[in-house]
């Protein structure tokens, strides 16, 4: 869930509800908690405060800080409080006078892929598959653009990702449990991984599900399914 800037506050916190702290070259923004709830916060910049919220407890992660000529641009994370689901990212442009929140409504990942890296006064963001596209961000110039890249999608799984399902497909078999015996976080791993080339999370599912009527998989014919070689 995403919020807005709401306005001016009190800057007064209490250190022990400070969650997280980044220097900037302006000053700190700082991540409060929002009093006794577990489960809201305040990302404070001097007298301007924005409000997040969580499904479950909070905390906050930095995952970058980046000089431009617009100003410094600061990368954080929450978490959405839904087992399994990635984290809600919060780009911030700090200027010695204001903190905007800058973040698309597209940036997120779908399949927990999140990475950055900084070209001259541009930064890339790698967000992951989404829809079977790649999915980028670039900010530029003060502002967040969000696209996918339409090229053709690669033959194959990438093979750490195979590697996940080839190993949860060999527990499916080893263990026959009842209907819905997969916890919820390998489910949703599972739909994640349908945003990538290839894998289709309702084949892994008939496989899995034969498999234990007495269809024995190989696993050479089960990759070839479900990674594409």
């Amino acid at each position: 869930m995403r919020a807005t800037i709401i306005g001016l506050c009190d800057p007064a916190w209490s250190a022990s509800n400070q969650l997280l702290k980044v220097d900037t070259r302006y000053g700190a923004v700082v991540v409060t908690r929002a009093g006794d709830d577990c489960c809201k916060a305040n990302i404070v910049f001097h007298d301007q405060k924005k409000e997040i919220v969580s499904a479950g407890e909070l905390y906050a992660t930095r995952e970058g800080l980046f000089q431009t000529a617009e100003g410094d641009l600061v990368v954080l994370s929450t978490p959405t409080g839904a087992r399994g689901m990635p984290p809600n990212y919060w780009v911030l442009l700090i200027s010695a006078s204001s903190m905007a929140d800058i973040g698309d409504k597209n940036f997120f990942t779908a399949d927990g892929t999140f990475g950055m890296r900084q070209l001259g006064n541009e930064i890339e963001f790698d967000l992951g598959w989404e829809n079977r596209k790649h999915k980028t961000a670039f900010y530029r110039a003060g502002v967040i653009y969000v696209g996918s890249d339409n090229a053709k999608p690669g033959p194959t799984l990438a093979k750490e990702d195979c590697a996940y399902v080839l190993n949860t497909l060999a527990d499916c078999r080893k263990n026959c449990p009842e209907d819905g015996f997969m916890s919820l976080a390998v489910q949703r791993n599972l739909v994640a991984l349908d945003e990538k080339p290839v894998f289709k999370s309702d084949r892994f599912f008939k496989i899995c599900k034969d498999s234990c009527t007495g269809a024995a998989f190989s696993t050479p014919d089960a990759r070839k399914q479900l990674c594409g070689y």
